[in-house]
């Protein structure tokens, strides 16, 4: 397993309270990397989210749409994005962000607009997150704690996959550079730069890993 001992942001020492989860028991885990907005954590409602950034009607913009389940069982599942209005900072740049919500398990992706999408200003953020996080993946799968991969077991398995899928998500990788082609990380992020894309520019971070993570603690 990785050392998170020299990682600057790198922990969860504190979660808000997740969608279906106890008040009185808060649960808290350690991977890399929480949401870059300060109050968000993976696996959030639209609820609790519009709560911690304190949204107003009218201030997001809401679509909806019909994507592939998260879980790998062929069937499609809702998923809604909400684009806010009001600017965030992060790295000292400013952002517009769009929160995207699976209705599995909530908060799993966020993209990040910078209002300077200049070619040098791009590779300032790329500086930026380079300097702010060790590498583009976070903690992956098989590096979780035991607990954590039991609690996973149990939650992937009521959610419609195989235990063969299971396993081969949650087992043990060896040093062979083959095999640690299996890696998946619980949060990863990567800058948008295609110039076809509408979207360029954008910061994105893709965190379902760590939204079942955390689901899975809250059952």
């Amino acid at each position: 397993m990785k050392s998170y001992s020299n990682k600057k942001l790198f922990f969860l020492l504190t979660l808000a309270v997740l969608a279906g989860c106890s008040r009185q028991e808060e649960k808290v885990a350690e991977y890399d990397w929480p949401p870059p907005v300060e109050g968000l954590s993976w696996g959030m409602s639209e609820e609790e989210a519009s709560d911690v950034l304190d949204w107003e009607d009218g201030e997001v913009i809401w679509q909806e749409y019909e994507d592939a389940d998260v879980f790998g069982t062929g069937q499609t599942r809702k998923k809604r994005w909400a684009e806010a209005q009001t600017p965030v900072v992060f790295l000292e740049e400013t952002f517009t962000i769009a929160l995207g919500f699976d209705e599995d398990i909530g908060l799993s992706y966020i993209s990040m607009m910078p209002d300077d999408t200049s070619e040098e200003n791009l590779v300032q953020i790329q500086r930026k997150l380079q300097e702010t996080y060790e590498n583009a993946w976070g903690t992956c799968f098989q590096e979780l704690e035991e607990e954590q991969k039991e609690q996973l077991n149990g939650y992937l398995l009521e959610k419609g996959m195989t235990q063969q899928q299971v396993d081969a998500l949650l087992k043990n990788l060896t040093d062979d550079e083959e095999d640690r082609i299996r890696e998946r990380p619980l949060v990863s992020y990567s800058v948008e730069l295609s110039s076809d894309s509408f979207s360029y520019g954008a910061v994105i971070f893709k965190g379902e890993g760590a939204a079942m993570l955390e689901r899975s603690e809250c059952d």
